[in-house]
């Protein structure tokens, strides 16, 4: 599994490029959220809320969950190897 983190756009997505094995995650909104405007790739998940992302790694998966400033968990995936 392929998978590139990235801060700073003030907003949480999952997105993953037609034709790419990598998976993007953004987790930018711990201190503010922007709006998402028009992307090029259609997100898999997209919110311009304030939070952040945990992410658990095992062997054979990886598991992100994007938790909202309340506390909840607002998305959830689970990525294995090969995927």
């Amino acid at each position: 599994m392929d998978a590139y983190f990235a801060g700073h756009e003030h907003q949480l997505q999952h997105l993953k490029p037609s034709g790419s094995a990598t998976h993007q995650f953004v987790s930018g909104a711990g201190a503010r959220a922007e709006g998402l405007g028009k992307k090029k790739t259609q997100p898999l998940f997209a919110e311009a809320k304030a939070g952040f992302m945990s992410v658990s790694l095992k062997e054979e998966s990886m598991l992100v969950q994007v938790i909202s400033s309340e506390g909840k968990v607002i998305y959830s995936t689970e990525i294995t190897k090969g995927q």
